[in-house]
């Protein structure tokens, strides 16, 4: 019952903070098999970066994201996941357990998607971010059904990023 109520409220904020979200993060969306940047819709080069919020030096994060503007890539798919079931010395974005989850938002944690986030911003390049994903190894969806408010709120935070 606890967590139909948990739930429950979580997407009620998600509901009422999502009325409320400015528009910055509208300008892309998808048109078919084209992608509409900031008002012009066409075929786009992009292309996948799992390791770049790994990263654990802002420095890197800025040299790569440039490096990926210069080649003349517009959108990025990033990783918004990576969940564990024991906090390590690497980064991870949330710890999983049979009593729940705890979001990272240490120097470990979402400061590292945030700094991705920040550097796609200053190079004009678009992000893609799943926050869910099938895979084991890495938090996989069904892992743990207590772990999707906290889910919502990671992706509200997002949400109204311009990249």
């Amino acid at each position: 019952m606890k967590s139909i109520i948990t739930s429950g409220l979580g997407l009620l904020s998600l509901f009422l903070f999502t009325e409320s979200l400015p528009t910055a993060a509208a300008k892309s969306t998808t048109n078919g098999t084209k992608f509409s940047i900031d008002g012009e819709t066409k075929y786009v080069a992009g292309t996948n970066s799992y390791w770049i919020s790994f990263l654990t030096n802002n420095a890197d994060v800025d040299l790569a994201m440039g490096n990926i503007a210069k080649s003349g890539l517009k959108i990025l798919r990033v990783w918004g996941f990576y969940d564990v079931n024991s906090a390590g010395s690497g980064v991870y974005y949330q710890r999983l357990s049979s009593s729940g989850s705890q979001i990272n938002t240490g120097a470990n944690g979402l400061q590292r998607l945030d700094a991705v986030v920040k550097s796609a911003e200053k190079n004009k390049v678009k992000l893609i971010i799943p926050f869910v994903n099938y895979w084991d190894d890495y938090g996989e969806v069904f892992s743990s059904p207590t772990h999707q408010p906290d889910l919502y709120s990671i992706m509200l935070a997002y949400k109204i990023q311009a990249a």
